[in-house]
């Protein structure tokens, strides 16, 4: 049972929140990772800077690449460094594109980065979530949205000497809804074709935040996958029934109670999933639990605010709610610097977690 998803209005403004509120560089970043991890639903992306001195395009941060940030991109061509000339936006099967380069085959999409009018740097994204066979243009506007927001929030914080943009930007293109469609990991009007996402695993559901989902093994082989940030999953197995759960929520209080939003919030999420289970005939007596998720995104090790920060406290809200209920937990992956991307199966309680971008 999957519940009814949050309105996208209500996580947006959680996850822009601490971007707009971001005092440090690496809390830009974090909360950058966090809402293309999450709400666009990515796994492999980076975050690229125009270099004040030769215009090359410069990792700022990214997340499954085999490229450091701070390092200079790998190509001076292609549809990213199109999308920085030009200042015009690229998504897989939904635009125009032009020439890609040989480390662009998997590109979903590019957005340029902007502080006001000038561009500053491009949102390049890969290989998205297997749910996802390509961006829709709801996920086009986010990352629009989202590259003005970053683009802002570096100025600000940025040194002296800022960043140039690149000579000679091309004229602007159509908006994207006026472009022709074309087939998925395709570029129109030339020869380059891309290697085509694979098709969705059929017992795969992605769990958006603010959602829940519940059912018995005897339902069918399902697999719950999440990516998780400073939010945290709630796993819950009944190994005798074989029935379970998990839950993703973003922050661990609710300011309207637990019945205002409730799977957006820990004090909501966190009996919702336990009722549903007990609606599937389970007890809290045979019910265990496994954590993850509460990183500190972005920041260092042993960074002062983790200690305190939404992670952290999304996380002690799930032990100490669980304490209350009895339910012991029995696995947890949680706190760190970088998300996680977590399957849980429902046909055996087993929870698989891979850390993006680095170690935990």
């Amino acid at each position: 049972m999957r519940t009814t998803p949050v309105p996208m209005a209500l996580p947006l403004t959680a996850m822009l929140g601490p971007l707009r509120a971001a005092r440090t560089r690496t809390e830009v970043l974090g909360a950058v990772e966090e809402v293309v991890c999450q709400l666009v639903g990515c796994e492999e992306f980076a975050l690229l800077e125009l270099d004040a001195a030769s215009g090359a395009l410069v990792v700022a941060h990214q997340v499954g690449l085999k490229v450091g940030s701070g390092s200079p991109w790998p190509t001076a061509r292609g549809l990213i460094h199109q999308a920085a000339r030009a200042g015009v936006p690229y998504i897989a099967g939904r635009s125009f594109g032009g020439e890609a380069s040989s480390d662009e085959w998997n590109l979903s999409g590019c957005v340029p980065v902007r502080d006001g009018t000038r561009i500053c740097g491009v949102l390049a994204l890969f290989r998205l979530l297997p749910h996802k066979r390509q961006l829709t243009q709801a996920d086009a506007d986010l990352l629009s949205l989202l590259a003005q927001e970053a683009g802002r929030a570096l100025k600000v914080l940025e040194p002296a000497g800022a960043p140039q943009p690149l000579a000679a930007a091309a004229p602007v293109r159509p908006p994207l809804a006026a472009l022709p469609r074309a087939a998925a990991g395709t570029f129109v009007g030339t020869a380059h074709t891309l290697v085509p996402a694979a098709e969705p695993t059929p017992s795969l559901v992605y769990l958006h935040p603010g959602e829940l989902y519940s059912a018995a093994a005897a339902s069918g082989a399902v697999e719950v996958s999440t990516i998780l940030g400073s939010c945290v999953a709630v796993c819950l197995w009944d190994s005798r029934l074989r029935v379970g759960g998990v839950n993703h929520y973003l922050l661990p209080t609710s300011p309207g109670g637990p019945d205002a939003a409730p799977h957006r919030y820990g004090d909501g999420a966190i009996p919702a999933l336990v009722d549903a289970l007990q609606a599937l005939g389970s007890r809290r007596s045979q019910l265990q639990a496994k954590v993850f998720g509460g990183a500190s995104v972005g920041a260092g090790p042993g960074a002062a605010e983790a200690a305190n920060g939404v992670g952290a406290r999304n996380v002690q809200q799930a032990l100490r709610m669980l304490a209350v209920a009895g339910i012991p937990v029995v696995e947890e992956g949680v706190g760190g610097s970088r998300s996680r991307k977590l399957r849980f199966r429902l046909s055996d309680g087993v929870a698989s977690v891979k850390v993006l971008g680095g170690a935990a």
